[in-house]
């Protein structure tokens, strides 16, 4: 039986190769030093000039999260370089206080809204400063050592990269002053 012109179009391009997340994180991690020459806000720039990554990476995210956990994550690379990940966030959920240990990081919002809010730990961890709110889009950049916790106000997704690799992380529960590492 002889193929439709569809048929023969469809017969005659390749098959769409699926996007290499962890591959593409990578590269983009190594972009940090060289092209973006250590400066987050171009890195963020970087990132969201890349649609198809933007667009692969939305599609990765994990589900999303019930029973009381705050978001789900799927790692998309951890090496040397740094880590990449997505992270779904439910409307009203809410990270506790955290650092990254001496890891830079850069925050791309994909969907909906989150807020940031930064902290200071003195006799106790205190907020500092003014929330941040942040739309589709928009990038947040967290400092070595800094403290801060993420709220989402709509169903959320965020793209986060860090580097060097985290390590030392520490989690801050407010309400029994406990710090886990």
């Amino acid at each position: 039986m002889p193929f439709t012109p569809n048929q023969q179009l469809n017969a005659a391009m390749p098959a769409a190769q699926p996007f290499d997340l962890s591959n593409r994180s990578r590269e983009l991690l190594q972009a940090f030093p060289a092209e973006c020459e250590g400066d987050p806000v171009r890195f963020a720039n970087l990132i969201q000039k890349d649609a198809a990554f933007i667009s692969a990476a939305l599609s990765a995210a994990a589900p999303t999260p019930t029973d009381g956990v705050p978001y789900s994550r799927k790692i998309l690379f951890a090496g040397p370089a740094g880590e990449a990940m997505v992270a779904h966030w439910p409307a009203g959920s809410v990270s506790w206080p955290h650092d990254h240990g001496d890891a830079w990081g850069t925050v791309i919002v994909l969907a909906g809204n989150v807020i940031e809010r930064g902290f200071s730990l003195r006799a106790n961890l205190e907020p500092v400063g003014e929330e941040s709110f942040y739309e589709a889009n928009a990038a947040i950049q967290v400092r070595p050592g800094g403290i801060h916790d993420m709220r989402a106000t709509s169903r959320s997704i965020t793209l986060h990269f860090y580097s060097p690799q985290i390590r030392e992380m520490k989690v801050y529960d407010q309400p029994s002053r406990t710090i886990y590492t």
